[in-house]
């Protein structure tokens, strides 16, 4: 792979990461929303869809880099930067963004939910409850993110290398 299809593969899979992890916080939501209403398998169905084509989608990532670069070689300095410190970056990006998504939003749905429930007749709805664990989620997983960004880069690593062709996917 040509440095600019690397930059590409990485970017990919960055916005594959993202997306996984909000159809991963969408499923969550759908399965505590089941606990307070009625549920069906019908409302899982787009996470699902969205599933299999984050799936679909980083296996043939190496793919759609190819087609989307340019044929024409260009000259990229990388300065030095290695792919595992790209995909470090790209971690360390992803927490840094879930991170500042996340707080404001735990923040607020947390008020709202103790709010709630100060009023002896009335139930903790909901609507600031689901909010709060799928931020909160998403809040833990930004911790993860940022303090192993360096594991998770050389897991990634490890598994293209395990590769029996080399291929990347």
């Amino acid at each position: 792979m040509t440095p600019l299809e690397d930059i590409v593969l990485i970017v990919i899979r960055i916005l594959i990461l993202n997306w996984g992890a909000w159809i991963f916080l969408t499923l969550l939501t759908s399965i505590v929303s089941s606990f307070h209403s009625r549920w069906s398998f019908v409302s899982l169905l787009p996470s699902c869809i969205s599933l299999v084509l984050a799936v679909l989608i980083w296996v043939a990532a190496p793919k759609i880099a190819k087609v989307v670069t340019p044929k024409k070689e260009y000259s990229i300095s990388l300065g030095g930067l290695s792919r595992r410190d790209l995909y470090a970056f790209a971690f360390v990006f992803l927490g840094v963004y879930f991170l500042l998504t996340s707080l404001s939003a735990v923040l607020v749905s947390s008020y709202f939910a103790i709010a709630s429930s100060q009023f002896p007749s009335a139930h903790v709805p909901i609507d600031y409850f689901t909010p709060l664990v799928r931020e909160s989620v998403r809040l833990v997983v930004s911790f993860f993110l940022l303090v192993f960004a360096d594991r998770w880069a050389r897991l990634l690593l490890s598994r293209e290398a395990a590769r029996p062709d080399n291929e990347v996917a």
